[in-house]
């Protein structure tokens, strides 16, 4: 399902992203709804490094197809350090989001070269779907994350796409055992037909 985080104050919407699972009675979305917005006169997609941890508490969240999902309830961008980059909203609508944690790879069952792609489940956007790569970074460094002031800890994959970033949130699976690896939180594309990704892993959302 696409989602974006609506006009909240003085500062405009975020672009879409993918809503990856619920998590109890709230939903997971990547920390990029709050990073990313899109500029009023241009509408161009501008990363905002510089936005204050906590400013888009209670923000409205919606559905990229219409109708309010819920408010951001929590998340996490402190001035360095390391990172938790995904976003909780509350919600009491009944919301058709997939659960997460019951079918995560253990970490230790995850290697470099292992074959990796994305769930296609309620997936819209603009990236050839499925997205498909290999893992060729463990989470056993830190990754910077926006800027080299931040950290994350990250599956680092090469993708076998152009990944852009409305694909944000996407769940991404183990090939070979089909449990979930993590959720995909940033990307950059290198050539038309590769892009790199960072993959939050699931054992920490």
């Amino acid at each position: 399902m696409q989602i974006f985080r609506s006009p909240f104050g003085n500062r405009p919407r975020s672009p879409r992203f993918q809503l990856y699972g619920r998590k109890g009675d709230r939903l997971i979305a990547p920390l990029s709804i709050c990073l990313f917005e899109v500029e009023q006169n241009t509408s161009k997609e501008v990363l905002k490094l510089d936005t204050a941890d906590g400013v888009f508490i209670n923000a409205p969240v919606s559905r990229s197809n219409g109708g309010n999902l819920g408010e951001i309830e929590k998340y996490n961008w402190p001035a360095l350090g390391l990172v938790k980059p995904f976003v909780l909203i509350s919600t009491s609508r009944n919301v058709s989001a997939l659960p997460v944690g019951s079918t995560n790879s253990p970490p230790n069952n995850i290697m470099v070269d292992d074959e990796v792609f994305s769930e296609k489940a309620g997936f819209s956007g603009t990236s050839p779907f499925p997205l498909k790569g290999k893992i060729i970074s463990l989470t056993t460094s830190e990754t910077a994350y926006g800027d080299t002031n931040r950290l994350v800890e990250a599956y680092v994959v090469k993708f076998n796409n152009p990944v852009v970033n409305d694909t944000h949130g996407l769940r991404i699976v183990h090939r070979s055992t089909n449990q979930l690896i993590g959720m995909l939180i940033a990307s950059r594309v290198i050539t038309p037909a590769n892009s790199f990704g960072l993959v939050y892993p699931a054992h920490l959302i």
